[in-house]
């Protein structure tokens, strides 16, 4: 299967197909649930939950029909394939456009998932008023849809010609040896230039941002936490459990860019910069793992919050008896003490999981940044040769250091 995702592009569509259909399915499935299965306490924040669910489709969709890039490794471009490419060279910028754009929009409407949760546990309801108005929700998308076009300027001039795109991969196909040269003829291509400083800048202000954004949300939902706890004895039991399996599945929901967006996307912009050993199996299956960004979202909210989960198990069950002519009964319940140990262990498993979060950016740091992993290093060797009495940790390692002056001047000349 391996190979033929590398040889056969037409088994990478299906299988690219069936990815995006399935996290299309999730999504639509849990706007149905959604809105036939929450209980009254829900009612306000149900669009909220439908908001960033559709957002979430409307990227599987972008990537996986619209765009369907397929990748071009080790250079750092894309064939696109899906219906964009019948844009000719516009759609190459509408592709950037609305990759970029759609993975905002699904990660903004968690967001004022996060608002939400803050107003709900103010004591004055102008908050929640003002968060829930109709002109709220209407002034927000138009200034979110004028910035929306202004990036088609921006990435205008990201996105070279489509005819300095093949000039730009013979350039760099001098770097790796034994590589056939792509195909041009026919086809639409997304490129970033390394090489540009305006595709440098564009580049950095979107991660930046994106990791921010991200940084805020993950904190604010701590906070949301805490605050929740102090204001416990003012909610009845239910409306406490039924508010913190909300927050605690908006802070699981708010990792899922990191793990399914972020970390690919930076995993391969840096193979491609150092041109590290890459191919294209690894670039599909990274393109297919982004695109189950939305159905990982769906699975949370269907799991963590308990009357989904409940209309969900109850389904399962009438299916086992109807397949079984009746004669099996899943013999499973939420209030069961297992079940409800299994819950709770999962719920107290990913905040912990969401609170590596500030341990994750010291471990990159040190690990990427390469006096500090030299620092590192000769500290564990210098501990290892004092606990062995000299046996280990003595061996010395020849690391070369770049000139302070040698690629920093090229640089900025």
């Amino acid at each position: 299967m391996a190979e033929s995702l590398v040889s056969n592009s037409n088994i990478y569509d299906v299988i690219f197909f069936i990815v995006g259909a399935f996290g299309t399915f999730l999504g639509i499935s849990v706007i149905v649930i959604v809105l036939t299965q929450s209980p009254e306490s829900m009612r306000t924040y149900k669009r909220f939950i439908i908001n960033y669910t559709i957002f979430d489709m409307l990227f599987a969709f972008t990537l996986g029909v619209l765009v369907k890039p397929d990748p071009l490794f080790p250079f750092s471009g894309a064939y696109i394939n899906g219906f964009f490419k019948y844009l000719g060279e516009p759609g190459a910028v509408v592709s950037d456009v609305a990759i970029v754009n759609s993975a905002g929009y699904a990660m903004s409407t968690q967001c004022y998932c996060i608002m939400y949760r803050f107003a709900v546990l103010q004591t004055n309801p102008k908050y929640m008023d003002a968060l829930l108005s109709w002109t709220t929700w209407i002034v927000a998308y138009l200034i979110s849809f004028a910035v929306t076009g202004g990036t088609y300027f921006i990435f205008d001039k990201v996105q070279p010609p489509q005819k300095d795109i093949p000039a730009k991969i013979i350039q760099a196909l001098a770097n790796f040896p034994g590589i056939p040269l792509p195909e041009f003829e026919g086809q639409l291509l997304l490129y970033l230039d390394y090489n540009s400083q305006y595709s440098k800048y564009a580049g950095a202000f979107v991660f930046i941002g994106f990791l921010a954004a991200e940084a805020i949300s993950i904190g604010c939902v701590f906070l949301i936490l805490r605050q929740l706890e102090t204001k416990k004895a003012s909610f009845s039991k239910a409306t406490y459990k039924l508010h913190r399996q909300l927050t605690v599945a908006l802070g699981i929901q708010l990792s899922m860019p990191i793990l399914f967006i972020i970390t690919p996307v930076t995993y391969g912009i840096i193979m491609t910069y150092i041109q590290g050993p890459t191919n294209t199996l690894a670039g599909r299956l990274a393109i297919m793992y982004i695109d189950l960004y939305g159905a990982s979202n769906s699975v949370v909210t269907l799991y963590f919050v308990k009357p989904y989960r409940m209309f969900i198990i109850q389904k399962i069950k009438s299916f086992a008896s109807f397949v079984t002519c009746g004669n099996y009964q899943c013999q499973f319940s939420s209030s069961s003490p297992q079940s409800l140990m299994a819950y709770n262990l999962a719920g107290r498993l990913a905040i912990m999981y969401i609170d590596l979060y500030g341990a994750s950016n010291p471990v990159v740091t040190f690990y990427f940044v390469k006096p500090y992993r030299i620092f590192i290093i000769q500290k564990f060797k210098s501990f290892a040769s004092v606990v062995t009495c000299g046996k280990y940790g003595n061996s010395t390692e020849v690391i070369s250091v770049m000139a302070a002056e040698s690629t920093l001047v090229s640089y900025q000349s």
